[in-house]
């Protein structure tokens, strides 16, 4: 049954996936697949026909999109593929020499794979998967985007995909270099061994596509959410500006410079989060510039601003950012960003791992391949935005642009 507790409920402007739907009068099959639920889900959008994504120990839906799982997708569960991958020793595909490897491979940059195990080659899978992860491990192994390759494959045949000349959309995001990305940074042997697997998976998934299909009778484009920076303490250790900010500590630092007294209210931070502090009340301006002043003393911190600046949207440079994820409902009462190289952690994640969400370039420089039907052969060198790509597809596959689409085709790339 479609028992997974997620939905596109929040989202509020239209996908690439929904305006296929109503180019195409509902008669086009969007369809999501990933390992993490999000990442199924908002590409589909409100309107599309299924998003699956792994919930304990299969592909689930939710009741937004349907009551029952389609019988191709039972079958699909029923094989136990997760059971089976999980079921060996993780070894380098290569011969060691073949890496880039710039750090040994038990270095002390790395989280464990699994909690209280060690860092480095070899991994029995099948003992760790008897720990706290379960089979949830295969999210953290090269075999979780072989798994979403499996799935999307099964997505592919079951619901008859590209087989008329109406337009699919078949959108798959590999979770899993994220997943251990974050565990064990971009320079890890396991990161390098996870990218190398996952361009077999690709070469699997074109071949399907071009037998299923047809070589050059589909469009193809393909990127990433976002880069990564280096694990900071390794920055740090290179005598490089990296760091970690303590959220918490920012917290107790603005409770404790504003007491209560008789005269105004005594300042309670609710929650201090990924660049946002809230509130318990609404401040007056005065104190906001006070607030304002006591984060941007701190020496982690690159720039601050108020809400109310990034209500108005005139800021600039890195402001413009900021402004540009601005939405009063739902974003802190303080807004802030931290110097290159520094991110918010504690405990265990400071000096180990490692996360995005910056605005510098080692967070938002991704790569771009556009190729197939409607694509000419080049390479574009001018600075392109990710937002970019789906009014190109758009063009190419001839529907409206989502309603709040603010890219540009990169004309480059379109036949004519």
């Amino acid at each position: 049954s479609a028992t997974a507790q997620s939905s596109p409920s929040q989202l509020l402007a239209t996908t690439l996936a929904d305006e296929i739907e109503r180019r195409t009068d509902r008669q086009g099959k969007t369809i999501g697949v990933a390992l993490k639920d999000r990442s199924s889900v908002l590409p589909i959008g409100r309107t599309g026909d299924a998003a699956y994504w792994f919930s304990g120990n299969s592909f689930a839906t939710s009741t937004w999109y349907m009551n029952e799982l389609p019988k191709w997708l039972n079958d699909f569960n029923a094989r136990k593929l997760p059971e089976s991958y999980l079921n060996q020793t993780w070894t380098p595909l290569l011969p060691i020499g073949k890496y880039h490897q710039v750090l040994p491979d038990e270095n002390p940059y790395e989280q464990p794979l699994s909690p209280g195990g060690k860092s480095a080659f070899p991994y029995n899978l099948a003992e760790l998967s008897k720990g706290p992860a379960g089979i949830g491990l295969i999210a953290s192994t090269p075999w979780g985007n072989t798994l979403t390759t499996d799935m999307a494959l099964a997505a592919l045949a079951g619901e008859g995909m590209g087989q008329d000349n109406i337009t699919d959309l078949l959108a798959i995001s590999y979770s899993s270099s994220d997943i251990l990305g974050h565990k064990m940074g971009p320079r890890s042997l396991e990161i390098e061994d996870m990218y190398i697997r996952l361009d077999q998976e690709l070469a699997r998934l074109l071949a399907e596509l071009d037998k299923s299909v047809g070589a050059g009778k589909y469009t193809l484009f393909l990127t990433a959410d976002h880069g990564v920076i280096d694990v900071p303490q390794y920055l740090k250790d290179l005598k490089g500006s990296a760091g970690y900010m303590d959220p918490r500590a920012m917290q107790q630092r603005l409770n404790s410079t504003f007491p209560a007294n008789d005269d105004e209210r005594i300042l309670q931070v609710d929650t201090v989060v990924d660049g946002h502090v809230y509130f318990n009340d609404v401040l007056r301006e005065g104190m906001l510039a006070r607030v304002v002043e006591v984060i941007s003393a701190m020496p982690e911190v690159s720039m601050v601003m108020t809400a109310h600046t990034a209500r108005r949207n005139t800021a600039a440079g890195e402001q413009t950012l900021l402004s540009n994820g601005f939405m009063p409902q739902r974003c802190g009462d303080i807004l802030y960003t931290l110097k290159p190289g520094y991110f918010e952690a504690e405990g265990s994640f400071v000096g180990k791992g490692t996360t995005h969400g910056s605005g510098w370039n080692y967070d938002t420089h991704v790569p771009v391949i556009l190729f197939g039907q409607g694509i000419v052969h080049g390479e574009v060198v001018r600075k392109t935005a990710v937002a970019d790509i789906v009014p190109t597809v758009c063009m190419i596959v001839g529907c409206a642009l989502p309603d709040a689409a603010v890219g540009e085709p990169v004309q480059e790339v379109i036949a004519r």
